[in-house]
């Protein structure tokens, strides 16, 4: 039956129309689609405007409430100082991101505290009624005692922010105003996603000037799919401005609608070309449709009457299809019954084969030859290979599968006859055994692994040993077991030793498989005894060198031509306080030394390169911590024999030459103390008369002062020493009084020197807390150094060790430090920080006194803790608080250490040992 008149006209007519009727519908799509995508952006920018000026106008009067809570905290309250403003502000600020600044502003719009104070710090003074942009907010605020908010201006701080105002009244009495600082740039970042950032640009404005923006606001402004939002602040109007990036006009949907007027000119054409071959076509798709019924009806008959198993497969395990051959393999008569009440994967025998042709199934479209084990109908097992292809876009498999049950049984018998490899196994130079796995008795072994074990032959072998038995070390059998567990029933080169027949213990080395359900293991065995007796004599030489260059007693490294340290003993490692991991394989051997020392070992280092002999083996030389220590010592450089590896040992003599220096600074001291006793006996003695002779003195004119005041009355002119007299009289108290003061004053001195000499009592310690000195020295002292710094900053770690310790003593050297620090304060921000915690390198208690004061010239530093040597003025000290200081840390078996530079500061670092329990 014709469908079409196969014309010339109709054939050309009708493509045509086809391809006018497609190109027309998707341009009208394409119009819609355009208009539609324009409005869906302007509507969800507008949408983002939105909630933007939302989230900005929450975040500010968030931030500006908490603000005015703070200062309205203080209202009914007389406890306002700076520390409760600071402790109050600086919680506020530590918990609000975005908050740039809390400054105390008093009454006449000064500045005074700001919060932080770091980053803050040159905005206070400042004049709020003089700033350029905020004056007419802050006027304001202290003409109507309200909070104010100001819009955008140029903050002290540098950029564009926004400050509010907030006074604060102390019991009803105004005493000055909160002010909160924000700069634009951190709240906008903070309420912008970055999912925003990457699909719009923003332009923030207020009163008409732009505040900020991302991107350019000129390309913003000529967007013609921008949206705008306006909200207020405190009256100030800000308006928030998002337009869409090329991004979000190219989006898919949106390069969709364009692609789609040229889809559909290309369909129109497609089609116009199909429709034509369609009607070319028709009558030989007849003719092929009856053509593939004959053909169906062929391949129908040769599937039922195949000789092997057809089978069509779902994912699920279910069949779709199967021929009679298919069905009898497992155990069928009837092939529908088999294809309805059979699955293939219910009836898997081996889990482990079933999940490994699942995990293939997931990236393999052909199985060629597989094996598998199925259970049969009648519950007996069939061994099948099949080989099929997979049709993932129709959800299954097809393929074919042959019943080699037989043929699988006839290889296991074959496989297991010892006939085949009884050759192999007798005449291999390797041991081969199989051993019971019930009870450890060998079931056959060759010659070769006979003999390794020192018996005679294998028979004899085979007889007398038995494996269980004879484990030297049973946490290894316990480990084999493991290993073939972890593995899969094999290990690879175990090692391990057995009892040999002649009684002596021997290393082996085995490769094996289990065989758990025949009941058997067989494997590799070899003699390494040997090879470990070589290996143990080269760990205990090794060991032996490695001791040798641990205990040299200096600090001792190997080092390449390059200068790399391969290998450091922890002698270095603890002179050079660093670790071991941080040295080897990355550091050279000059980094650890002073520049010019560095420099001349480089200079020896190349020499001894070009020849071994060119440069000294020995030389003095100074190693520098990497905490800044120096060390002075000898160094002693040697190459290795035959390598071009140098070996290379530090004496650190620096304990030596200190003792040296001390020795002759206690005989100086000696001489000096002598010198001093007789200097303080000789002076003190004439002076105990002026000072307990001026007191008396000053009686005898008080008794006859009154006649003098009568000779005065009748002598109302009367002269002394052509002074008045009451001139006369006050000048002559005055004196007495400058030489009680200069008698009190050398006194004083003598005390000192002998304070300074006397030898202090070393024996009345006890264990105590160096915490509780210092929160007695910050109660003596803190208040007098807080007048003298800016900031005064005390950190105790806690639960610090005891120390054996006089307190009264160690009280006397840590004011001494911190008096001396206040006093060295030269700056605007100065700070003295006393710190106390447990020493990172030894069994210490290190206390540090830091200021950044004038700091001590480099001449000075060796002179410091010499008496009577100072650089402050007569009244301020005697020049010996540095040398008792020192004294004193010396008796509790400490050191005193001084860090300084001129003009930065210094840190005094005191480490008192720590008190061990006997």
């Amino acid at each position: 039956m014709k469908l079409f008149d196969y014309s010339s006209r109709k054939t050309a007519l009708t493509p045509l129309l086809v391809f006018i009727v497609v190109t027309v519908i998707f341009t009208l799509i394409w119009i819609s689609g355009r208009q539609s995508e324009s409005k869906t952006i302007r509507a969800k920018s507008g949408v983002m405007a939105e909630q933007v000026a939302i989230r900005l106008q929450e975040f500010i009067g968030y931030r500006f409430t908490l603000v005015g809570m703070l200062a309205d905290s203080w209202r009914h309250t007389s406890n306002f100082d700076e520390d409760s403003f600071r402790f109050r502000a600086e919680m506020v600020h530590r918990n609000q991101p975005g908050l740039l600044a809390i400054n105390w502003v008093d009454e006449d719009g000064i500045i005074r505290w700001v919060v932080p104070e770091d980053e803050n710090r040159k905005a206070v003074n400042s004049d709020l009624k003089k700033h350029s942009t905020a004056s007419a907010t802050i006027l304001k605020a202290m003409e109507t005692r309200q909070p104010q908010i100001t819009p955008a201006i140029n903050l002290l701080q540098g950029g564009k922010g926004l400050a509010g105002y907030f006074p604060v009244t102390v019991n009803g009495q105004p005493s000055g105003y909160v002010n909160a600082v924000f700069r634009v740039d951190p709240i906008v970042e903070e309420c912008l996603s970055d999912k925003l950032k990457e699909n719009y640009l923003f332009m923030l404005k207020n009163r008409g000037e732009v505040i900020y923006s991302f991107g350019d606001p000129e390309q913003i402004e000529k967007n013609p799919l921008l949206a705008t939002h306006t909200f207020e602040i405190s009256g100030n109007e800000w308006q928030v401005t998002l337009a869409p990036e090329q991004g979000i006009k190219n989006n898919p949907s949106y390069l969709i609608v364009n692609l789609m007027l040229i889809a559909g000119v290309l369909l129109g054409l497609f089609l116009s070309f199909l429709v034509r071959k369609v009607l070319l076509r028709e009558r030989q798709l007849l003719e092929s449709a009856r053509q593939l019924q004959e053909s169906e009806r062929r391949y129908k008959d040769i599937f039922e009457n195949a000789q092997v198993g057809l089978f069509r497969l779902r994912k699920d395990g279910q069949l779709i299809t199967a021929n009679r051959a298919m069905a009898q393999i497992f155990g069928f008569s009837d092939t529908r019954m088999f294809i309805e009440q059979y699955n293939m994967w219910e009836h898997w025998v081996d889990d482990a084969e079933k999940q490994a042709l699942a995990d293939i199934l997931k990236t393999e479209n052909e199985l060629n030859n597989r094996e598998a084990r199925f259970i049969r109908r009648d519950r007996t097992e069939v061994w099948v290979r099949y080989s099929a292809r997979v049709h993932r876009d129709r959800g299954f498999m097809e393929g074919v599968c042959i019943d080699v049950t037989t043929e699988k049984y006839s290889l296991r018998a074959l496989k297991n006859s010892e006939e085949k490899f009884r050759t192999i196994f007798e005449s291999a130079q390797v041991g081969l055994f199989r051993v019971s796995l019930k009870n450890g008795g060998l079931v056959d072994a060759n010659e070769t692994i006979a003999h390794l074990f020192r018996f005679e032959s294998a028979e004899s072998f085979l007889k007398n040993y038995n494996v269980r038995t004879s484990w030297v070390d049973q946490d290894d059998r316990a480990r084999i077991y493991k290993e073939f567990r972890d593995n899969r029933g094999v290990i690879n080169n175990f090692e391990t030793r057995f009892y040999c027949n002649d009684g002596k213990a021997r290393w082996f080395r085995f490769s094996a498989r289990m065989f758990e359900k025949e009941g058997y293991g067989e494997g590799v065995g070899l003699d390494i005894d040997e090879m470990k007796r070589t290996e143990k004599a080269l760990a205990e030489s090794e060991k032996k060198y490695r001791t040798i260059f641990e205990t040299t007693g200096t600090a001792t490294i190997s080092y390449e031509d390059d200068g790399i340290i391969t290998l450091a003993n922890s002698r270095f490692a603890e002179i050079s306080h660093t670790s071991r991991e941080d040295i080897e394989g990355k550091k050279h051997w000059w980094d650890f030394f002073t520049a010019d020392s560095a420099e001349q070992l480089q200079e020896y280092h190349e020499k001894r390169s070009e020849h071994s002999d060119s440069a000294p083996n020995f030389y003095e030389t100074r190693l520098t911590t990497i905490d800044g220590q120096e060390l002075n010592g000898i160094i002693t450089v040697n190459m290795v024999p035959g390598t071009r590896q140098r070996v290379a040992s530090f004496l650190d003599l620096t304990a030596m030459k200190q003792a040296e220096q001390q020795m002759f600074r206690a005989e100086k001291m000696a001489s000096l103390g002598q010198i001093i006793a007789g200097v303080a006996h000789e002076i003190n003695n004439p002076n105990n008369f002026i000072y307990f002779n001026l007191p008396i003195l000053k009686k005898y004119i008080e008794a006859i002062e009154p006649l003098l005041l009568y000779h005065k009355e009748q002598n109302p002119e009367l002269k002394i020493i052509n002074m008045k007299f009451d001139d006369f009289m006050e000048d002559l108290y005055k004196l007495i009084e400058n030489m009680q003061n200069g008698s009190e004053r050398i006194t004083g001195i003598v005390s000192e020197l002998k304070s300074y000499i006397r030898s202090s009592d070393i024996d009345n310690k006890k264990p105590d807390s160096i915490e509780n000195v210092l929160n007695l020295v910050m109660t003596l002292a803190g208040k007098q150094v807080r007048k003298m710094v800016k900031n005064l900053d005390v950190q105790i770690e806690e639960d610090l060790p005891l120390v054996n310790m006089n307190p009264s003593k160690l009280e006397q050297v840590f004011i001494n430090l911190l008096i001396n620090a206040g006093q060295a304060a030269d700056k605007e921000n100065s700070f003295v920080k006393v710190k106390a915690r447990k020493s990172d390198f030894s069994e210490w208690i290190e206390i540090t006194v830091e200021d950044n004061g004038c700091g001590i010239p480099e001449r000075n530093k060796s002179k410091i803790f010499d008496p009577f040597f100072t650089t402050k003025s007569r009244e301020s000290g005697t020049g010996l608080g540095l040398g008792i200081a020192q004294r004193i840390i010396y008796e509790h078996g400490g050191k005193i250490i001084v860090d300084s530079k001129e003009g930065e500061g210094s840190t005094f670092t005191v480490l008192l040992p720590i008190h061990q329990e006997e």
